[in-house]
């Protein structure tokens, strides 16, 4: 294979820290010699630019071939043996540099010399001011360089090397071992193994990394980077590099790898770290049974009311506060990490059983019940805690977490401030709670759902007032889908956004299509119920008045049914909304109410048109005195008010009376009718009928 400097040199002549300079002749044995590679050491020495030497005559660089310099260059170029030779550079603007330069020849066995590499000595150029020029640059370059002479076992450091242990130049030597020697001792290992790759030939550069202790004795993250140089036999004699302070790089490194497994608000361990941990502690478990480990997840109760009344600002220091708190409920051993917002999970590495796990678990709410002082104000502090013990049955980490979280759940839907244990049917619940989601979310794209209609009566008359739409799931392989088992899940994933936009568009449009045939009057209304979900989505207003006008039917014949909770539990985003909504001549009917807040200051904020008592209230109205005292109350109230008011649930004629007697207008339930299809509510509507108590209910189904 033909000899090519490329292939083999150029990086290593790159990383030399010595002026370099290699000549060539290419193929032709009888052509000059020229120039072919500068380093950046030489460009710097002889001041020309990087590469413009290049491709230039050696008589360029060592003037012309009857002077001295190039006689003798030229004579040992003509030959095939390394030699040193006293000689002078021409550098830019006519500088004479007088070096010392070793010439090494280059290129196949038995043939002549294709190229020669000239290295100009250090130890020759320190004794003329213009040799100096290497030796600013030296000490100029960020990185500390050495050259280490192998036959004599001296190194010679360069002034930046020594500044960046700290040191004086007085106070280092020549002596290997003040590099060595200084290598943590994690380090010095590998390191010398790198040096003796580099010296034996297994490997032809050095880059490494080690730690360096500096003169106060902390240690710096240092980067060298260094070749060798052989004798005609073969034989390594000298070995230079650099070094290179990397510690910032490691710091910002370190640095990553720590905010990849920790929170940034509280410092605690994230969930990638949690779950490693928890991974090893089940291997653990698994060799030792009563070392089970246990995981207890927490969630702060009403947490997104401190972020809604203090700020964001006071809701991270809020948790902050929490978490060195939390810290302090750990044993030796365990981990508390936050999973993200207000929710953090322990690992209790040695629980052993359910009773220990209770007993860190009352721990923590024993720890949390003392109140938090933010701005000059004392918050109480409650959480839910799930708990979760690892068992046979436990395959890996995740699944072990999932179980805590399901336990919280449980625990959530429950109160405040409840421990729950997991056991194996709230997994199985999860299951068939993740498929019916599943489902749920086909039967939208399926177009599954229908709306039926229940009347509203007038109680005195039995004429129907209105109708209350009502959604139903019909499924291929469920069959009917109870409300009560879907709606909640709907109003959590927030499926019911959609599924209340169909339920609205199918209620105006059935409205219209029977005022079209003369089946209604035009006092004839709809009522419709929204979520929590629906009246915080960005346009609910505007849906409403596209449908509207869509269908070009008038506000007053649609009424909104929304429950207390609703609006409480974002009343200024309610009245904003709803006062929107009235502007178009819409009604508002408070839904459930007597089950909620019952705070009778809300029915002077909002506009409301329609009170709905509940029907647990209704429920009793028969055999209570106190019960109808109640609802006396309610009705009175509301019409000092100028509500109407309508009684839900009635099943008996002896409801029905009692509510007559208080002076109540309307009412709804199975004793009229149940929820129907809308062809059944035509067939009302066409009878035009009263809907006695006597009558029996069309087409029942359960609401």
């Amino acid at each position: 294979m033909a000899f090519k400097f490329d292939d083999l040199l150029r990086r290593l002549a790159e990383s030399a820290h010595s002026p370099v300079v290699a000549l060539g002749r290419g193929d032709g044995g009888g052509a000059a010699w020229r120039v072919v590679y500068t380093n950046g050491m030489l460009d710097a020495l002889t001041g020309h630019e990087s590469g413009r030497l290049a491709g230039a005559p050696a008589r360029f660089l060592f003037g012309p071939s009857d002077s001295g310099s190039a006689t003798t260059v030229l004579a040992t170029l003509a030959g095939d043996q390394e030699a040193a030779v006293a000689a002078t550079l021409h550098g830019n603007h006519g500088m004479l540099i007088p070096v010392m330069i070793t010439l090494t020849p280059l290129g196949n066995p038995g043939e002549p010399p294709l190229y020669w590499t000239g290295r100009v000595s250090p130890k020759a150029l320190g004794a003329t001011p213009v040799a100096d020029r290497y030796a600013l640059a030296a000490e100029g370059a960020n990185d500390g360089l050495w050259d280490w002479d192998l036959v004599n076992g001296r190194v010679l450091y360069s002034p930046r090397w020594i500044a960046m242990l700290g040191c004086d130049r007085s106070e280092i030597g020549d002596s290997p071992e003040e590099w060595l020697g200084r290598v943590h001792p994690a380090d010095i290992d590998e390191l010398r193994l790198a040096i003796d790759a580099l010296v034996e030939g297994t490997s032809i550069e050095l880059e490494h990394e080690y730690r360096l202790r500096i003169r106060d004795g902390s240690y710096r993250w240092m980067l060298a980077r260094a070749v060798g140089r052989r004798a005609p036999d073969g034989r390594a004699v000298c070995v230079a590099g650099s070094q290179t302070d990397v510690s910032d790089r490691h710091w910002v490194r370190e640095q990553l790898e720590y905010d990849a497994f920790h929170d940034g608000l509280t410092g605690l361990p994230n969930r990638a770290l949690f779950l490693d941990r928890l991974g090893q502690a089940l291997v653990m478990s698994r060799r030792r049974a009563e070392q089970r480990c246990a995981v207890l997840a927490l969630d702060i109760d009403r947490f997104k009311l401190v972020n809604d009344s203090l700020g964001h600002g006071a809701g991270d220091e809020f948790l902050t506060i929490l978490a060195r708190r939390l810290e302090g409920c750990l044993k030796e051993g365990d981990t508390l990490a936050r999973l993200g917002g207000d929710e953090f999970a322990i690992l209790a590495e040695h629980a052993g059983d359910v009773a220990k796990a209770i007993s860190i678990a009352d721990r923590v709410q024993g720890v949390l019940s003392a109140p938090i002082v933010l701005d000059e104000q004392e918050i109480f502090v409650s959480a839910c805690i799930g708990i979760a013990i690892a068992t046979g049955r436990v395959r890996n980490a995740d699944d072990l977490l999932r179980d805590a979280n399901l336990a919280l759940y449980r625990a959530k839907s429950i109160g405040t401030g409840r421990i729950e244990v997991f056991d194996q049917k709230m997994h199985s619940r999860a299951v068939t709670r993740l498929k019916l989601e599943t489902d749920l979310r086909r039967a939208i794209d399926r177009d599954e759902f229908t709306v039926y209609y229940q009347p509203i009566v007038w109680l005195d008359t039995g004429r129907i007032a209105g109708f209350e739409a009502l959604v139903r799931w019909e499924n291929g392989e469920r069959g009917t889908v109870s409300p009560g088992e879907f709606i909640p899940l709907a109003e959590e994933t927030g499926l019911i956004v959609p599924i209340g936009h169909k339920v609205l568009t199918a209620a105006c449009a059935q409205l219209v299509d029977w005022q079209g045939r003369g089946l209604i009057g035009a006092d004839m209304s709809v009522s419709v119920n929204i979520s929590a979900k629906q009246l915080s989505q960005t346009d609910l207003v505007g849906e409403i008045r596209d449908t509207l006008d869509g269908m070009a039917l008038s506000g007053h014949r649609l009424k909104l049914e929304i429950t207390e909770s609703v609006i409480m539990e974002n009343p200024e985003l309610a009245a904003a909304i709803l006062a929107r909504v009235r502007e178009m001549g819409v009604s508002l009917s408070v839904d459930d109410f007597g089950t909620g807040y019952s705070s009778l200051s809300y029915l002077h904020r909002f506009p409301i048109n329609t009170l709905k008592i509940d029907r647990s209230f209704i429920a009793r109205i028969d055999d209570n005195a106190a019960e109808r005292a109640l609802i006396k109350t309610i009705i009175k109230l509301g019409h000092s008010l100028g509500l109407e008011i309508v009684a839900e649930g009635i099943e008996t004629a002896e409801q029905r009376r009692q509510l007559e007697l208080l002076k109540c207008e309307f009412g709804q339930g199975y004793l009229f009718a149940a929820p129907m299809p809308a062809a059944s509510a035509e067939a009302l509507l066409t009878a035009s009928l009263p809907l006695k108590p006597n009558r029996p209910p069309i087409a029942l189904v359960g609401e």
